[in-house]
């Protein structure tokens, strides 16, 4: 079955992004590898856009997807209660959740690199210099501190966007399955 192998592979390939984003998240949560306090990181990171959007949230999707095949029929009175094009069209509604979380990380990620890290600008004032690249080495500590949200961030982003492109195939897909059922077609696949 095509759409239900297809659902599979989406999210065999969504955990370890899940896991990923989950790591880069807690270590934006340590800038540059350093203890701060809580008012002292940028306002994206305590948002968890990778722990809550990319993270939580996508599990739903993925466990989802990879479970597609093995939910059994119920039948009540020799009617299949949840049918094949039934769970395709379930896992419609946890692709759109994922695209929610997608997005949301997506948004933090993409906001912080455009704002920038919040830093030690001198005198223990934390401020977002960010948006004046001359002014990126006023950054007094945590060093290195740019490279490492922009490195993190990006990263970030590229999994949200990827884990976005994965739940809209599966939106794709789950509307083939549902409109068309399950049919076998080992000889294409």
């Amino acid at each position: 079955m095509c759409c239900v192998q297809c659902a599979k592979c989406l999210g065999g390939m969504l955990i370890p992004l899940i896991l990923l984003s989950v790591l880069t998240n807690l270590l934006l949560c340590f800038p540059a590898l350093e203890i701060v306090q809580y008012e002292q990181l940028s306002d994206e990171v305590t948002y968890f856009g990778g722990i809550i959007g990319c993270g939580i949230i996508m599990c739903f999707p993925a466990f989802s997807f990879i479970r597609l095949r093995r939910i059994k029929i119920r039948h009540c009175f020799g009617v299949d209660v949840c049918g094949p094009r039934c769970r395709m069209f379930n896992s419609i509604i946890y692709a759109i959740i994922g695209v929610i979380g997608a997005s949301y990380g997506i948004s933090l990620a993409w906001t912080a690199i455009k704002k920038g890290p919040k830093c030690d600008m001198g005198e223990n004032r934390w401020d977002y210099p960010f948006y004046q690249w001359f002014l990126w080495n006023k950054c007094k500590r945590p060093v290195g501190i740019v490279p490492w949200n922009v490195t993190l961030f990006s990263i970030q982003l590229a999994i949200g966007c990827t884990q976005l492109t994965a739940c809209i195939i599966q939106i794709l897909n789950g509307l083939f399955g549902t409109t068309c059922g399950q049919w076998k077609c080992e000889k294409y696949c």
